[in-house]
This record gives C-alpha cells, sequence and structure tokens, in this order.
C-alpha cells in the first residue's frame, strides 16, 4: 500500500500550522519525517493516521482518500494499518493486555488467541518486558508502555505503520532494539512513515526523508541519490541513535 499527502494543510484552533505540503511514499518502502519541531511533525502523524481531519488537502492510501470514505470503508481501510502512539495511549480502566487485544478483537472477529498471545510473548521476551500484562496502564513504566504500544500495533499485521518518534525516551538497549526491528519491518515489505530525528534510523531504513519545519516543507531528500548520507549529515537537528530524541 502506497500514501501519497497532497497539498496539506491542517489548523489548530483556526491557525494552520500545516501548509499545503505533498509528498509521497511509495508501497514497501520507508519515509523518515525530520525538523526542529516535534509537535508540528506529530500533528501530521495524527493526519497520516485518521486521527485528526485537514482543512484542506487530502491523503490518499492505495489511491483512497481517507477522509472521504464511509464508516464502514474507513474500518476495512485500517485493517491495514497501524498508529504507534509516542506515549502509548493505553485506556486506563482495561488492564495491559485487554489494550493490547483491542484492535485484534475489532478488526479480526475470529481470531486464535493462542497464536496472538505468543507473538505478544515473544515481542516481550525480545524486549525483555517485565510480567505487566494483567497490570492496569498507571502501574507499569514509561518504557513498557510505549515498547507495548508497539507491539499492539504490530499483532494485527498491518501493511502501513505509522510511527510517531520511535526512540523518544527509550534508554540505550531500546533504542536499538527498535531500530533493529524496524529494519526487519522493512525487510517484511511493510510501507513506514515514521517521525524521527535519529540519524541512525534513517541511515538504516530510509528510503526517503522529508524535512518538515513549521509545517512547511524544506527539503525531500531520496536514499537513492548517492550524497544522500551526506546532506543528512549537514543538517543540525538530527540525533545519535544513542541518546533520546529531542522533543521541542
Amino acid at each position: 500500500m502506497n500514501v501519497e499527502i497532497k497539498d496539506l494543510s491542517v489548523d489548530i484552533d483556526e491557525n494552520i500550522i500545516i501548509k499545503n505540503i505533498s509528498f509521497s511514499v511509495a508501497e514497501h518502502e520507508s519515509c523518515i519525517i525530520i525538523g526542529s519541531y516535534g509537535y508540528y511533525n506529530g500533528i501530521l502523524m495524527n493526519v497520516l493516521g485518521g486521527f485528526y481531519e485537514p482543512i484542506g488537502g487530502t491523503v490518499f492510501i492505495s489511491g483512497k482518500d481517507i477522509y472521504s470514505k464511509t464508516e464502514d470503508e474507513i474500518i476495512d481501510l485500517r485493517r491495514k494499518i497501524s498508529f504507534v502512539f509516542q506515549e502509548g495511549a493505553f485506556l486506563s480502566n482495561l488492564t495491559v493486555l485487554e489494550n493490547l487485544l483491542l484492535p485484534v478483537k475489532f478488526y479480526e472477529k475470529e481470531f486464535v488467541k493462542s497464536k496472538v498471545m505468543k507473538e505478544i510473548k515473544d515481542y516481550c521476551e525480545y524486549f525483555d518486558v517485565p510480567s505487566v500484562l494483567e497490570k492496569r496502564p498507571a502501574f507499569i513504566s514509561y518504557t513498557s508502555k510505549k515498547i507495548l504500544s508497539l507491539v499492539r500495533a504490530l499483532i494485527t499485521h498491518p501493511e502501513i505503520i505509522i510511527i510517531n518518534k520511535p526512540l523518544f525516551n527509550l534508554d540505550i538497549r531500546n533504542q536499538i532494539k527498535v531500530a533493529n526491528l524496524l529494519k526487519d519491518l522493512k525487510k517484511d515489505g511493510k510501507t513506514l512513515v515514521i517521525a524521527s530525528n535519529s540519524f541512525d534510523v534513517i541511515k538504516a531504513i530510509a528510503d526517503q526523508v522529508v524535512h518538515i519545519e513549521k509545517g512547511s516543507i524544506r527539503k525531500i531528500m531520496y536514499a537513492k541519490n548517492k550524497d544522500f548520507l551526506q546532506e543528512i549529515k549537514k543538517l543540525d537537528i538530527l540525533s545519535d541513535i544513542l541518546g533520546v530524541e529531542d522533543e521541542v
């Protein structure tokens, strides 16, 4: 599935904060959104995920405008898209496991629970997540919430994954594990749209980088160009994987 953003404009409290931006992400490719102001890129991620309607322009997923669909059409489309929130976004009245299973139950009415539970267990072992599945979200760490939010997205086996700041506020060990997992997702042919200022993530998986500043595209850079990494290195907004991404 491919993604196309055309003449997109977004406002918050009647102030336009994203202004007529256009770019596309080919099927099976990875696009990294970078910029000095995480706020703008976070809003863009929410628009791409279908959570905040733009005031102008269109967001196409496989040629279909996600903001002009009926509810049934949107549900069918969402089966193929997963969104990973920066802060986890767990419902406080449910256990962690119930939160993880929500999208699976919604989109796959006849899912095999034992198979899904094995996937969750395997991911928890990979990330060394403690035994928190029966706890309420308020009683688990930020790191566990962030990692499990990614797990929740992956167990639905989406074709497109949208992730806002996957490394933010993680320790070095988990940053490396997440980065390696992103490499595996790319190898598996997933279409990835990721907001991240990590040079190592860009180097590992980016097919293109869209540089956005204050809601406007400054530059689009493509990995197929021989000077791609040199262009990226010149930017002063990037962080190293062995450190915390800036949240400005």
